[in-house]
C-alpha cells in the first residue's frame, strides 16, 4: 500500500488517497479506490468506491488515469 498526493501546479496538495503499486520500472501504475467523498469535475465524476489505474511518469509533469465505476472491477481485486 503507498499514499498518493495530487498537487496543483505550485505543488499544494490537493487531494490524498492510497493505493498499490502494480508496476515502477518505466512508469509508476497505480491501482487506487477511491474511498473518499464525491468529487465532480467538469468531465469526470469520482464516487466513492471507484477504481483507478493511474500512471506516473518520471520524465513528465502529468499522469493519466482510466476510472472505473466500483461494481465495473472483478471482485477479487477488492
Amino acid at each position: 500500500m503507498l499514499t498518493i498526493h495530487k498537487a496543483d501546479h505550485n505543488g499544494k496538495i490537493l487531494v490524498t488517497y492510497s493505493g498499490w503499486l502494480i508496476d515502477d520500472r518505466d512508469e509508476i501504475i497505480v491501482l487506487a479506490r477511491w474511498q473518499r467523498p464525491p468529487i465532480t469535475l467538469p468531465y469526470v465524476t469520482f464516487a466513492e468506491g471507484d477504481f483507478l489505474i493511474e500512471t506516473f511518469y518520471r520524465t513528465r509533469h502529468y499522469n493519466i488515469f482510466a476510472l472505473y465505476g466500483g461494481g465495473d472491477v472483478p471482485a477479487s481485486v477488492d
